[in-house]
């Protein structure tokens, strides 16, 4: 097309709607799971790199209560 050798899953705007998707679903977990969340700690939740994201993502299906986030936020 442009003579670039950029997979569409390589482009910044692919990136940036899987984090935010993935950002939502990972919030609506938490939310769900665990009641809603202070600010303070939904604002780290929405700080996290997508790596991170992915490893909470992972994290919190074992998580029963605030607390288990809130400690897992702390070590990451």
């Amino acid at each position: 097309m442009l003579g670039l050798d950029v997979t569409f899953q390589e482009t910044r705007f692919y990136k940036d709607v899987k984090s935010e998707g993935e950002r939502s679903i990972v919030s609506i977990i938490l939310d769900r799971k665990l009641g809603k969340l202070p600010a303070k700690t939904k604002k780290s939740v929405e700080a996290l790199d997508l790596l991170k994201l992915e490893s909470l993502a992972i994290a919190l299906l074992d998580f029963r209560t605030i607390d288990d986030l809130k400690a897992w936020l702390k070590d990451s």
